[in-house]
């Protein structure tokens, strides 16, 4: 995905210095910190899918740098803001497939995270009365905004994914590799020109991350031959939950290759 990682191999430090049920993990050339929850012995970690997690999304943070570029780990603002939308919600949704791929989450799996990620947009206060990329720009001064960085960034990687696997011009990675490597994309006119070299034109794309409304999400699934079920809520503050299933011989099958 754009070059290369910076370093043959990391060493992974695992920290158990967060409150339980959070977990989070930090990037450096040649290392990754996993911060997990104080509750959770050491031993046991590798029996749940969060490690697994987090590790694929701080390697595929690497993806792509130059050797003894500084991986950012503060929060201060930064040039790029308004990618944010890319530099986290596509690296979550790749992490997935990487998941997906090596056989950690099978495809029933991995379209539940999906689901879990639309129900949690859906419910976002910044949803559909901004864009995602104004979200991206309040990264750091709004949680709504961060949050709908990473899952509307990762639905919008899931759209270009298959956007380009119904074109027959590959899977999203396979695009990526066409994205420069080294410093990160600060501008998204810049990520927006690949896109059209690519395709023909910057759209569908541009919509979906400049307009104030819903991502085309069921549509697509349904033309990519899934289908798309919001569970029954039971009580008066249940949250939205949804169950998306999809055969292997189908467009989203083909995810897992």
């Amino acid at each position: 995905m754009g070059g290369r990682a910076p370093t043959p191999g990391y060493v992974v430090m695992l920290r158990p210095d967060f409150p339980s049920g959070m977990a989070q993990g930090t990037p450096r050339e040649g290392s990754i910190q996993v911060h997990l929850p104080r509750d959770v012995p050491l031993e046991r970690v590798h029996q749940t899918p969060v490690l697994a997690r987090i590790l694929a999304h701080e390697y595929l943070h690497t993806w792509g740098r130059e050797r003894g570029e500084d991986l950012r780990s503060s929060e201060a603002p930064e040039a790029g803001g308004e990618m944010r939308w890319f530099g986290e919600g596509f690296i979550h949704y790749l992490s997935h497939l990487v998941l997906l791929r090596s056989g950690e989450l099978d495809l029933p799996g991995f379209l539940a995270a999906l689901g879990r990620e639309l129900a949690a947009v859906k419910q976002n206060p910044w949803y559909g009365r901004s864009s995602l990329t104004e979200a991206s720009e309040r990264f750091f001064e709004d949680g709504d905004a961060r949050a709908l960085s990473y899952g509307g960034g990762m639905l919008v990687a899931f759209l270009c994914d298959l956007e380009l696997r119904s074109r027959g011009q590959g899977p999203l990675e396979r695009f990526l590799d066409g994205v420069p490597p080294g410093k990160p994309l600060t501008r998204q006119a810049q990520w927006l020109e690949v896109w059209a070299r690519k395709t023909g034109s910057p759209e569908p794309v541009a919509t979906w991350l400049r307009a104030r409304a819903p991502l085309p999400f069921e549509e697509a699934l349904t033309r990519a031959g899934g289908t798309l079920m919001e569970k029954e809520r039971r009580g008066h503050d249940a949250r939205r939950e949804y169950v998306i299933q999809a055969a292997e011989q189908s467009l989203l099958g083909e995810l897992m290759r």
